[in-house]
């Protein structure tokens, strides 16, 4: 009679590598590099700030009245979710906010970085997705960061990859 083990111990080593939060791949928190200066929580600004980046996929806001614009009073805010009533205070002379709506599956690392080519003009914000295990959980973030002020000939590339 043919053993069955081999194949047991495939299927449970194949259940712990796909398991949520097991894979070294997503292990640890969120990763920010390149010239970003400040990353906040969707929950640091009222709601209307992440429907909004979730809605035009990306966003870049160079004064506190585009800020305004979005968070007026037509804004609707679940402040007992979590969210602030308030955005917080952001210096719009010396800063840029870049916002980058990404999803993920299970347990989710993502790993953001902003770069700055001077020659081309160019600032490109890239956001690496690291999806580890087969549970079907949500995750998905604005991405909102704060980069040193961003000059009015200067375009943002948003790109976004899947670690695979």
């Amino acid at each position: 009679m043919k053993s069955n083990f081999p194949l047991f111990l495939a299927l449970i080593i194949f259940g712990i590598i796909n398991s949520c939060s097991k894979s070294p791949a997503c292990w640890g928190d969120d990763v920010n590099k390149g010239i970003i200066e400040k990353y906040y929580n969707t929950h640091d600004f009222p709601m209307c700030i992440e429907t909004y980046v979730n809605e035009n996929e990306f966003i870049i806001l160079k004064s506190s009245v585009e800020l305004l614009g979005i968070t007026d009073s037509n804004c609707y805010n679940l402040p007992e979710a979590g969210y602030s009533s308030y955005p917080p205070d952001i210096d719009f002379n010396e800063y840029t906010l870049l916002g980058f709506w990404t999803t993920g599956q299970c347990e989710t690392k993502f790993i953001r970085e902003v770069l700055k080519n001077e020659t081309d003009k160019i600032y490109t914000y890239k956001i690496i997705v690291n999806e580890c295990g087969t549970c079907k959980s949500l995750r998905y973030d604005a991405n909102l960061v704060l980069v040193t002020k961003i000059p009015d000939d200067f375009m943002v590339d948003f790109i976004l990859e899947d670690s695979d």
